[in-house]
């Protein structure tokens, strides 16, 4: 078996062994990382260069911490959850921004094909749509981004931002509302 039909949980435990072997965990994860902290950050290229960074330094000293049955992409998410708020912190960002990368646009995302539409009835103009999201307070945007653009279920998103399942969903559940007001706003302006 080549070492990229192995899962992730099983290149941790031969990275442990091996150094080597952690080169996969960066190929398979440094394009989604920086996708996600894109999304949530409206960092630079270089800024999210040296986040990745960081988030790929934090994951090789803390390798021997990760805990077998433990789900490695909800870990190394959550590590890049935590260093980009820091990041922003610690760099006084006016506001964390999400961002429509060239390859996906929210009205062509699983976002849409998830009955969000149903509840968000005519969000059909992405440029509204993403101002609407800039709009909403970081625990609903984070929650939103989690689930329809990086697909992540319930439990994922709930090790990523260390809060219990059923904040997931209530975060979800008001994020939606609370979108399908901020969108109504700026349409009727």
């Amino acid at each position: 078996m080549e070492v990229k039909d192995k899962s992730d949980e099983e290149i941790i435990f031969l990275a442990q062994k091996n150094s080597e072997y952690f080169g996969e965990l960066i190929d398979r994860y440094q394009k989604k990382l920086d996708r996600y902290i894109q999304r949530i950050s409206n960092f630079s290229n270089e800024e999210r260069d040296d986040l990745i960074q960081d988030v790929f330094l934090s994951v090789y000293e803390n390798i021997f911490v990760f805990e077998n049955g433990e789900k490695f992409s909800s870990w190394i998410y959550q590590i890049a959850h935590n260093k980009t708020i820091s990041f922003w912190r610690k760099n006084k960002k006016d506001k964390i921004q999400i961002s429509v990368d060239d390859n996906l646009s929210f009205v062509e995302s699983n976002f849409w094909e998830n009955k969000i539409l149903d509840e968000i009835q005519g969000m059909d103009d992405a440029e509204n749509l993403r101002n609407a999201i800039l709009n909403l307070e970081m625990k609903y945007r984070e929650v939103l981004i989690l689930r329809y653009w990086e697909e992540r279920n319930y439990d994922e998103i709930s090790e990523i931002l260390k809060i219990p399942n059923s904040t997931v969903g209530t975060l979800l559940n008001r994020g939606k509302k609370k979108l399908k007001l901020e969108y109504q706003k700026i349409i009727q302006k």
